[in-house]
């Protein structure tokens, strides 16, 4: 397996989506490729992130009474 083709499973890789035989050989490729293992990696730090993020609208945007208020604007 090369990199792009990693790279092209990647999603399904992640997902737990592959066949036992594309399993069998993208772990292996990636035992092997230090490029694929900094690429696991780096997206394993940007969910993390995501994870931990929190918007900072959220906590500006007055939550309470808006589904009332759209429920009036939409004349239900």
């Amino acid at each position: 397996m090369t990199c792009q083709q990693f790279a092209d499973k990647f999603p399904e890789f992640r997902s737990q989506l592959l066949s036992l035989t594309d399993r069998v050989t993208a772990d292996g490729h990636l035992k092997s490729c230090q490029d694929c293992q900094t690429l696991v990696r780096a997206y394993d730090k940007t969910l993390a992130l995501l994870a931990s993020a929190k918007p900072r609208y959220l906590s500006e945007v007055p939550i309470a009474g808006i589904v009332e208020k759209l429920k009036v604007r939409l004349g239900l």
